[in-house]
C-alpha cells in the first residue's frame, strides 16, 4: 500500500499522485489517497483528482496520518523545521517519506520487501525526477473522465487546429498580502517579454488566455496577435484539458500551469517561464524547472 497525504488543490494533487504512481509501478500495491488533513482544514473539500482516469488500483481514505508523518504533530514540526534531512533519513528507514520542501528534490531510497508493504508519502514532490519513469502512463491517466463540454468544443478545436500558445496568468491568492511577497513574480513586464519572445519564434501563433481572473486579463493585458480566452467558469478538469491541448506555453509560477505543459503531447513545444519560481529563499529556482524551457528574467 502507498498512502499519500493529499494537500493543496489540483496542481499539487497531481504531483502527489504522480510520485505515488511511480512507486506503485516499482513496488506494486494500492495507492490510498488520504484526504484527512484537507478535510480537517478545508470546508467542503473535494478531491479534484477523482475527475481523471486514474489507475484502477486507487482508493480514497480519510484517516489520521501516522503520528511520525503528521504535519500537525508538534515534535515532528520542530524536528522537520530544524533538521529536515536528518528527519527524512530517519523516517525513510521506516518506509515513511516526509519532505515538505516544494523547492528541493530529495531522492527516495530503495525499500526492502518488508517496508514495501506500507509506504507513506507526506510532501509536495514537485520535481519530474519523482515520476519520470511513468511520464507516458501519466499522460494517459491524467485525462478527464468526461468529454469536452459542448460550450467549449469550438475553443477546443481551435486550440487543436492552430499553432496555439497557452498563456497562464495566475492571480487570485497570489495577490493577497500574505502571498504577494513570495509568489507574485509574473507581472505585466514578464508577460510582455515572454509573449514577445514566443511571437518572434512563432509568427503565426494564436494565443489562448487562461486565468483565475479572466476579466482582469481581458482589461489589462495586451497580446501581440490573435487571442482567445477561456470562459472563466469551467471546472478545473476541463480547464486543464484545454490548456494541455495547446502546442506551446507561457507559464506562471504555479503547479497547475506546470502540469498543463507537462501533459501536452506536442514533442517540440516551446515553454517560456520566469527564471525564478519564488521571490524569496536560496532555492528560488526550484527543482521543477525542465531543461528545454526558455527562461525570462524577472525582478
Amino acid at each position: 500500500m502507498i498512502e499519500v497525504n493529499i494537500v493543496g488543490q489540483l496542481g499539487n494533487q497531481l504531483f502527489e499522485y504522480a510520485c505515488a504512481r511511480q512507486l506503485q509501478e516499482k513496488y506494486g500495491g494500492k495507492i490510498c489517497l488520504n484526504t484527512y488533513e484537507m478535510r480537517q482544514n478545508t470546508p467542503n473539500f473535494r478531491l479534484a483528482l477523482l475527475d481523471f482516469n486514474l489507475n484502477e488500483n486507487v482508493e480514497v481514505i480519510s484517516e489520521r496520518p501516522l503520528k511520525e508523518a503528521n504535519a500537525d504533530n508538534y515534535s515532528v514540526k520542530i524536528l522537520r523545521k530544524f533538521f529536515p534531512d536528518l528527519y527524512f533519513n530517519i523516517m525513510a528507514k521506516k518506509g515513511v517519506f516526509v519532505w515538505k520542501s516544494a523547492r528541493i528534490y530529495k531522492p527516495l531510497p530503495l525499500l526492502n520487501e518488508k517496508l514495501q508493504k506500507r509506504i507513506v508519502l507526506n510532501g509536495y514532490w514537485q520535481s519530474e525526477k519523482y515520476f519520470s519513469d511513468v511520464a507516458e502512463i501519466l499522460r494517459m491517466e491524467l485525462t478527464p473522465k468526461k468529454p469536452v463540454q459542448p460550450q467549449n468544443e469550438e475553443l477546443y478545436n481551435k486550440i487543436r487546429n492552430t499553432n496555439s500558445v497557452c498563456v497562464t496568468i495566475r492571480r487570485g491568492d497570489f495577490m493577497n498580502d500574505k502571498n504577494k511577497g513570495t509568489f507574485y513574480i509574473c507581472d505585466n513586464t514578464y508577460f510582455r517579454n515572454a509573449l514577445a519572445y514566443i511571437k518572434k519564434c512563432l509568427p503565426d501563433c494564436t494565443f489562448f488566455g487562461f486565468s483565475d481572473d479572466i476579466d482582469w486579463v481581458k482589461n489589462n493585458m495586451e497580446f501581440p496577435g490573435e487571442v482567445y480566452y477561456e470562459s472563466g467558469v469551467d471546472p478545473v478538469w476541463e480547464k486543464l484539458r484545454l490548456m494541455s491541448a495547446c502546442k506551446h506555453f507561457v507559464l506562471s509560477n504555479s503547479s497547475f500551469s506546470w502540469w498543463a505543459q507537462y501533459l501536452s503531447n506536442e514533442e517540440k513545444r516551446i515553454v517560456v517561464a520566469p527564471d525564478i519560481w519564488y521571490k524569496t529563499g536560496k532555492h528560488a529556482k526550484a527543482d521543477l524547472y525542465q531543461d528545454n524551457w526558455k527562461l525570462i528574467h524577472v525582478g
